[in-house]
């Protein structure tokens, strides 16, 4: 089925709806859409957020493979911490939530980014919240 064919078949289902069935179904849509919408304004900044942690991550590999950067000196590719690679991670990931909001939005996560697998950091449930306005100096 097309695209077309879709939208075609929903308009034959919405001719066929009375109107009280209609307005349930686009309420239903409006819904879906909405927290598509949401879904996506904090999916954005942290795949910036993801971006970024990896190209400091691949950063650090170059230094250490240059001889720039002692092996064990190594915080974000180091395999068995990996506390400093999700708090990169969630920084970028805060700082791209306010670029893109203007200042207006952050994101915040919840739980902390303790030694974990690098998966279950991005379930933490970030959502975005307004920035609290600073306090006037008296």
């Amino acid at each position: 089925m097309s695209g077309l064919d879709g939208f075609t078949s929903g308009l034959a289902l919405g001719k066929m709806l009375t109107d009280k069935e209609f307005e349930r179904e686009a309420e239903a849509l409006r819904l879906r859409l909405k927290l598509a919408q949401e879904g996506a304004a904090v999916e954005h900044p942290a795949h910036l957020g993801m971006i970024s942690a990896t190209n400091a991550l691949v950063e650090e590999v170059k230094a250490i493979a240059n001889g720039t950067l002692k092996p064990s000196e190594r915080r974000l590719s180091d395999p068995k911490n990996t506390v400093h690679i999700h708090g990169h991670f969630r920084s970028a990931s805060e700082d791209a939530a306010l670029r893109l909001s203007g200042g207006k939005l952050k994101l915040e996560f919840y739980g902390e980014p303790y030694n974990v697998l690098p998966h279950a950091v991005a379930s933490d449930s970030p959502k975005l919240v307004p920035v609290e306005p600073k306090p006037r100096p008296r």
